[in-house]
């Protein structure tokens, strides 16, 4: 297995892991069963 180090810009990642409603990162996110919402 080869061990590879990817970069990638933090706005980008950001960009997928911020709240909709408050525009702050999701931190321990949690699926919500009945709608599929984290």
């Amino acid at each position: 297995m080869m061990n590879q180090v990817v970069k990638v810009r933090r706005v980008t990642l950001a960009a997928c892991m911020t709240c909709p409603l408050c525009k702050k990162l999701l931190r321990e996110a949690t699926t919500i069963s009945e709608c599929l919402h984290t």
